[in-house]
């Protein structure tokens, strides 16, 4: 084999060098006066071979250790596969739970509001008598407001088990005035009173506008509000319809009665009657955020405790709380020192 040397700067010759001894191809460049490292030495074929060599087989080692990682992974995806198909089945699997427990929850649901309308059954609620009316004027005069409806004389005796006012605080003196529950051992006789004061919707008794209403559970109270503007549409389409136990809606038009029980079967009853469908909250979804809402209730309910409380001091000392505290801008504003305040009483 031959090897070519660069000679010179500016120019340059082929030497014709062998290389397959080394010492003679020193002594030739030695002798021609060209420096060694300057020398371009051509490889021979079984340099060609033995580099090939190399990269094969620095290849095949790549692509050995890539198989293994190939194989690993593709391992490795059939289980992800096979464990999101498992995982897949066992989503379907917990939404069928979750459906039917829903549905049972439903069920639940509508069979405790309907106990505890049934535990209402006897209960009448009295609506706008004043509140100067106290606990223990409250039987005399609303016997005497039933009788009037019942056209019998004012001192017939009607039995009554219990009568209170609504559970909740008593508002300011311009605010509407509680309800009155009260709970009648006939129920024959409760139900003529309730029938006669729907004949006269409103009526007045010295002076006070009064309503009566049977009375219902919150959750049903809640749901009947819920379905109002189908309520609106009934009333403007002169359908006929009626409330059912548990809750339900039921109306009548030319012939054709339809129920409504739960969300899913409005687009039913729309169709039975032959009306527009109308979208309306799902009233029991809706239950749901009803005790955050409650218990919200409560915690501004717990807010006015030292009202309550307030109720319970003497009145002088009451007096002398409200002017100490009226006093209090007067104060800062002049610099003076802040009045203290008497020891609470109880």
């Amino acid at each position: 084999m031959i090897a070519m040397a660069n000679i010179g700067s500016t120019h340059t010759d082929a030497l014709l060098i062998p290389t397959g001894n080394p010492a003679s191809a020193t002594a030739i460049m030695s002798a021609s006066g060209i420096a060694v490292e300057n020398v371009l030495i051509q490889p021979s074929l079984s340099d060609l071979y033995n580099v090939a060599d190399d990269i094969k087989n620095t290849l095949t080692a790549a692509i050995a250790a890539l198989s293994l990682d190939v194989r690993a992974i593709t391992a490795r995806v059939v289980d992800v596969e096979n464990t999101a198909a498992q995982q897949g089945a066992i989503l379907r699997h917990v939404n069928r739970k979750v459906d039917s427990h829903t549905l049972h929850l439903r069920d639940l649901h509508r069979q405790v509001e309907d106990l505890e309308n049934r535990s209402r059954r006897h209960n009448l609620r009295l609506r706008g008598l004043p509140e100067i009316v106290d606990h223990d004027q409250l039987t005399s005069v609303v016997s005497d407001i039933f009788n009037n409806l019942l056209g019998r004389p004012p001192q017939t005796p009607i039995k009554m088990e219990r009568i209170h006012r609504a559970l909740r605080q008593k508002g300011r003196p311009s605010d509407p005035p509680r309800d009155v529950i009260c709970h009648i051992s006939d129920f024959q006789l409760k139900e003529d009173i309730l029938r006669n004061a729907r004949l006269r919707h409103k009526f007045l008794h010295e002076g006070a506008e009064l309503q009566i209403y049977q009375d219902l559970s919150h959750i049903t109270l809640q749901n009947r509000r819920d379905l109002k503007p189908l309520l609106d549409l009934l009333r403007e389409r002169a359908i006929i319809y009626r409330w059912k136990f548990p809750f339900g809606l039921q109306a009548t038009h030319q012939g054709r009665t339809a129920l409504l029980r739960v969300p899913e079967e409005l687009q039913m009853f729309c169709d039975a009657l032959g009306i527009p469908y109308i979208d309306v909250p799902d009233w029991y979804a809706e239950f749901r955020f009803r005790a955050a809402r409650k218990e919200q209730q409560q915690m501004e309910t717990m807010e006015t405790i030292p009202t309550r409380h307030r109720r319970r001091r003497s009145p002088s000392v009451n007096k002398s709380l409200d002017a100490s505290k009226d006093r209090e801008p007067e104060l800062k504003a002049t610099g003076s020192p802040r009045v203290r305040r008497p020891r609470r009483e109880y």
